[in-house]
């Protein structure tokens, strides 16, 4: 299942240049990923106005094995000044169905920190 993460936060002094930066960890506090709006197509590397704003992170079913994992946000000024970190946003666990054990046909935990689903392909050559 997919998951998306909203984040509402005020811009209070004009013309920041403002980002969140999100760094996911798993259970045994390893970093699996980091993640930023570096493909917003409308305020990446511009200046804010003062408001309120929302920023959605999506992240894609089966990207994360199973466990538990800690989400670190960090407001960062000008692409480069973290300027608030705050631990443990969110905790959340992900489990895998039984039907895509069933299907997979691996009974066990698959091992790894990341399991994106990859298309594969096969061919008979002679």
């Amino acid at each position: 299942t997919p998951i998306v993460l909203e984040f509402e936060y005020w811009i209070l002094a004009a013309n920041s240049r403002f980002n969140l930066s999100l760094g996911i960890y798993n259970e045994d506090g390893i970093f699996v990923i980091n993640t930023g709006p570096i493909h917003e197509p409308v305020w990446n590397g511009k200046e804010f106005p003062v408001g309120l704003y929302k920023s959605k992170c999506h992240i894609p079913g089966r990207l994360l094995n199973d466990g538990r994992y800690s989400l670190k946000l960090l407001f960062v000024m000008d692409q480069r000044n973290v300027i608030f970190i705050k631990e443990d946003v969110l905790i959340f666990e992900i489990h895998d169905s039984h039907k895509m054990r069933v299907t997979g046909g691996w009974q066990a935990k698959w091992p790894g920190v990341v399991r994106p689903d990859l298309k594969w392909t096969t061919e008979k050559v002679e």
